[in-house]
């Protein structure tokens, strides 16, 4: 889903913890803590921040699709 592309190191660490903070939360887990610092080291400017935040929102949102659709099916 994500890194596909581009070669960005800085990017794709952005989007990757950004991702996986979006889900964590969704499913009732607070990683803000260690998420924001670690975005925080890698995010460089507002531009890469942006990028990475629009790609890291669309896959935690298929991601948590993803959950929700299993779960409805296990139940």
């Amino acid at each position: 889903m994500l890194h596909t592309g581009t070669s960005d190191r800085e990017l794709g660490e952005v989007e990757a913890e950004s991702t996986a903070y979006l889900v964590a939360d969704a499913l009732g887990f607070d990683t803000g803590e260690y998420s924001f610092s670690y975005v925080a080291h890698w995010g460089g400017d507002a531009e890469t921040l942006l990028k990475a935040g629009d790609r890291a929102c669309k896959a935690a949102d298929q991601i948590i699709e993803a959950i929700t659709a299993h779960e409805e099916v296990a139940s």
